[in-house]
Order: structure tokens, then C-alpha cells, then sequence
């Protein structure tokens, strides 16, 4: 079944039973998948190489760009992959306290900035038709899994969102299944 699902997920409300099914699930596939938690009731199992640390290095590499060029904004254990990868690692304030460590650089918590972030993501369904508004509503980052690696040419995919060149600074991130 593995070979066929692009991701299976685990969702409940029992979260310590997650970080038991967790461990399991990790002696059970060991590094043939990624098996880790996007959210405390979130458990994640993809290939191997679908992690955010390997989509940022994929998406670099098809724009030209060195990692150390590459700064990454994240909240959860699924995003600690960019941290290790991009030269610039930003937790959101309201991150664990082991993702903040993991960062070089950490946001305000965001009730201190009365709901805004100095940095905002946009995270997931994001495609051609929605990226427009997102970053006209103040976006300075979106992701788009399937808007860019559903496509063969990963460049013009993410020049088709990003459109325009008055958006050409925005930051695009992605994971990259081959």
C-alpha cells in the first residue's frame, strides 16, 4: 500500500496515543517513510524523501538557488526538515518549545501582536487562482505541495504562481515527490 498513497494520516483527538503510534510506526518502517506529526493530533507517513527539508532543497535546486539563500518560516515537527536545510530558520512564536529552539530566529507569540505575525504563511490549497488574493491579504509566504510538484517543469509552475513581478519576492515553499 505504501507504494501507492502519496500520504497517510492518523487524526485524533488521544495524543498520546499518537506519539505511541508514532514510535511504532517509525520501528515499522524505519527509513523507508517519513513518519512524523504536523499537529499534536496529526501523525504524517509519506515517502521517504516527502518532507519539507527535501521539498526546500528541491525547490532551490530548481530555481538556481543555494540553500543558504533559502529562508523557511515553521511551527511543528514536520517543518524541523527546512531547519536543518535553508540558511534562515524562523519559528512562529506559538510553536512547541522545541521547535523555537531548533530555529535560528523566533516570531512574537501572536496575541502579543494582536493576532498579525511579522511573518504570514499561508499554508496549503494554494494554486494559481488564490495566490493573488493571498498575498494582496498580506501573505509573505504560501505553500503549494500539489499547485508546483503535480508538474513536471517545478520553474514555471512556480512562476505561474507567482505571476506578476510585483510578486516575485514572495516565498514559495513545497514538498517535492519524485
Amino acid at each position: 500500500m505504501l507504494g501507492q498513497a502519496d500520504k497517510i494520516a492518523a487524526v485524533s483527538d488521544d495524543h498520546d496515543m499518537l506519539v505511541e503510534l508514532e514510535t511504532t510506526v517509525v520501528r515499522a518502517l524505519g527509513d523507508d517513510a517519513t513518519v512524523i506529526r504536523s499537529q499534536p493530533y496529526y501523525l504524517d507517513i509519506t515517502a521517504a524523501a516527502a518532507n519539507k527539508g527535501d521539498g526546500a532543497a528541491a525547490l532551490a535546486r530548481a530555481m538556481g538557488v543555494s540553500l543558504e539563500d533559502v529562508a523557511v518560516i515553521a511551527d511543528q515537527d514536520n517543518d524541523l526538515a527546512m531547519f536543518v536545510r535553508a540558511g534562515l530558520s524562523i519559528a512562529m512564536g506559538q510553536g512547541p518549545k522545541h521547535v523555537r529552539a531548533a530555529a535560528g530566529n523566533v516570531t512574537t507569540l501572536n496575541d502579543e501582536d494582536r493576532g498579525f505575525s511579522p511573518y504570514i504563511k499561508v499554508d496549503g490549497g494554494q494554486g494559481a487562482k488564490t495566490v493573488r488574493a493571498v498575498r494582496e491579504a498580506g501573505a509573505d509566504a504560501i505553500v503549494a505541495g500539489s499547485a508546483i510538484s503535480s508538474h513536471t517543469d517545478y520553474a514555471a509552475a512556480i512562476q505561474a504562481l507567482r505571476g506578476d513581478e510585483i510578486y516575485a519576492d514572495m516565498a514559495v515553499s513545497t514538498k517535492v515527490v519524485k
